[in-house]
C-alpha cells in the first residue's frame, strides 16, 4: 500500500479532507452509517467544506490498519466522548468507498 494513500486516509479521518481529495475517486461513495450516503467526489468535497465551516474537529487517530485494498482508521475526539472508525476501500490506487462509523461514549451511571 502506498504511504501517501494511507496518509490521505488518516488526514481525511481527522478532518483534513483537502489533503485526501487527490486520492479520492470521482465516483466515490461515502456512507456515514445510520445517517446518510454521499455519492461522488464533488458531494464529498461539499460535505467536508460545510463541516469545516462549522469548526475544526478535534480528532486524533489512534490506530491505522492497512492491507492490500483496505485502510481502517480508528480514533476519537480529544474529549473521548466521540469515537470513529473509517474504512477505506482502495482500487487502482484510489479511494473508492468510505464507510464511517461514529459512536458517542457511554455516560457513566451511578
Amino acid at each position: 500500500m502506498d504511504a501517501a494513500l494511507i496518509a490521505a486516509c488518516e488526514a481525511f479521518s481527522v478532518g483534513d479532507s483537502h489533503l485526501a481529495m487527490a486520492h479520492i475517486d470521482a465516483a466515490v461513495q461515502w456512507e456515514i452509517v445510520g445517517d446518510h450516503r454521499i455519492i461522488g467526489r464533488e458531494g464529498v468535497e461539499q460535505a467536508c467544506t460545510e463541516a469545516a465551516q462549522a469548526g475544526t474537529p478535534d480528532f486524533t487517530n489512534h490506530r491505522v490498519h492497512a492491507q492490500t485494498d483496505t485502510v481502517i482508521v480508528e480514533g476519537s475526539n480529544c474529549n473521548g466522548d466521540l469515537h470513529y472508525c473509517d474504512i477505506y476501500r482502495i482500487r487502482e490506487g484510489r479511494i473508492q468507498t468510505i464507510t464511517s462509523y461514529c459512536l458517542s461514549a457511554l455516560e457513566d451511571t451511578p
